[in-house]
């Protein structure tokens, strides 16, 4: 009886202290950069706020960066702690409903890059950031978003999201605010090439459109292997042009010296006891005309091949 006495003054004494030293302080405590923190009431906003003020970037590109990481991981909160207060005032509603929680669960972000940046006459910032967007059954198109940067207080905070492009569908956005019709119409978009040597690879039909893809063998190659040629079709001079090729090895020749010292293979992976690599021209075929719309063209379908090599689906 008497431990248990001792027990309870204690948890009771235990709890009487920690309840001191937890509870909110006076107002002259708080430095002068928190008062405005302070007036939230409770100590779990004040710790939060806290938090989030010490999580926004001082550079533009490192907020840019956070964001889009945030995006790829469904992080409605994230996001918020960047946004300037009018921002957060749009959002916050939806936000709270989702249980912060942004994008849908097919498609979803595969990968990102910021494809454009530029100051604008008021010193704020603009990016463009294109998400590479994926489904179960492989590649999904993309998604781009034009994002507004402001400095406040030496920090760096997002004034506006919103689409880079019509067709859009804004994966950065909660579930009920994703344009369906715009992300089915993608999805529709997106053709696939299936190899008889084992893999597919998808591209937008509009790209597609412009491409001849053959199975075929390297004869150019020491035992002449399966090779899958991918050809730009030159529009006026109707000929088509190499962009890349999808190489498939043995595992014999894959360890041969002839394969292990090629200068221009690119590993893609594995499957089936075959080894697949890509190759890729090294010269832009036009020359002197690189410049020239062909020659541009080709250079975005040769960007275009290394990207969706990169995301092959290689058969079970």
């Amino acid at each position: 009886m008497l431990k248990r006495s001792i027990i309870t003054a204690f948890v009771l004494a235990f709890s009487i202290s920690a309840t001191a030293v937890y509870a909110k302080p006076s107002e002259k405590h708080v430095p002068d950069e928190y008062k405005e923190l302070y007036a939230k009431n409770t100590l779990t906003e004040e710790r939060l706020a806290m938090l989030e003020k010490a999580i926004v970037p001082t550079s533009p590109d490192k907020t840019i960066e956070l964001w889009a990481k945030a995006v790829t991981e469904r992080n409605g909160a994230l996001q918020y702690a960047l946004f300037t207060d009018n921002a957060r005032a749009g959002v916050k509603g939806t936000f709270e409903s989702f249980h912060w929680v942004t994008g849908v669960s097919s498609p979803w972000v595969e990968s990102y890059k910021v494809i454009g940046k530029k100051e604008t006459k008021d010193r704020t910032k603009e990016y463009v950031v294109e998400f590479d967007l994926a489904t179960s059954t492989g590649y999904a198109g993309t998604d781009k978003a034009r994002v507004g940067l402001v400095e406040q207080d030496g920090k760096w905070f997002i004034a506006g999201v919103g689409p880079a492009e019509d067709g859009s569908f804004g994966i950065w956005n909660t579930p009920e605010s994703v344009n369906e019709a715009a992300l089915e119409k993608k999805l529709k978009n997106i053709k696939s090439f299936e190899s008889k040597y084992g893999f597919t690879i998808q591209f937008l039909k509009k790209d597609m459109d412009k491409l001849v893809i053959t199975d075929t063998t390297c004869r150019n190659e020491e035992g002449n292997p399966p090779c899958t040629n991918f050809y730009y079709k030159d529009p006026s001079s109707k000929k088509e042009i190499l962009v890349g090729t999808v190489i498939r090895l043995t595992d014999k020749q894959a360890n041969s010296s002839y394969y292990k010292d090629h200068p221009f293979l690119n590993k893609l992976g594995e499957s089936n006891k075959h080894y697949f690599y890509a190759i890729y021209p090294s010269e832009n075929p036009y020359g002197k005309k690189e410049k020239s719309a062909k020659g541009k063209e080709w250079s975005r379908l040769l960007n275009l091949m290394k990207e969706r090599t990169a995301h092959i689906l290689f058969s079970k």
